[in-house]
Formats: structure tokens, sequence, C-alpha cells
């Protein structure tokens, strides 16, 4: 459920362009201290990453609807 809520929230606020460090602090609320010093992405591929997952998830709705 709190995997669910991260990406929900991420998403969200990718989508809504919210401010980068204000989104960044975020989400690394979510995270145990160990998680937050491990590599990081830059929000270009987040955005990326989420942009592939969304246009799958819209095509299969459209499938879905059909």
């Amino acid at each position: 459920m709190l995997n669910q809520k991260l990406i929900v929230d991420g998403v969200t606020a990718v989508m809504a362009e919210q401010n980068s460090h204000m989104l960044e602090k975020r989400l690394q609320s979510f995270l145990t201290p160990a998680a937050r010093d491990s590599s990081q992405r830059s929000l270009e591929e987040i955005r990326r990453q989420y942009a592939e997952l969304r246009a799958g998830t819209e095509a299969a709705e459209n499938v879905l609807d059909h």
C-alpha cells in the first residue's frame, strides 16, 4: 500500500510539473535513510520512465474500453 501511495504521489506531482526540489524532498520522505543515500536518477530519467508507464496504462485502458 505504501509503494502504491508513493507511486501515485510521485506521478501526480510529475504530471503537475511540481517544483523538482520539493518533489524530491516529498518522495524521499517515504524512504529509509539508507535508501536515500543510494544512487540517484535525474528528474528527466524519472519523467521518461513514468511517461512510458502512463502510456502503457492508457493503452491498456483503451483496450478495456473497446
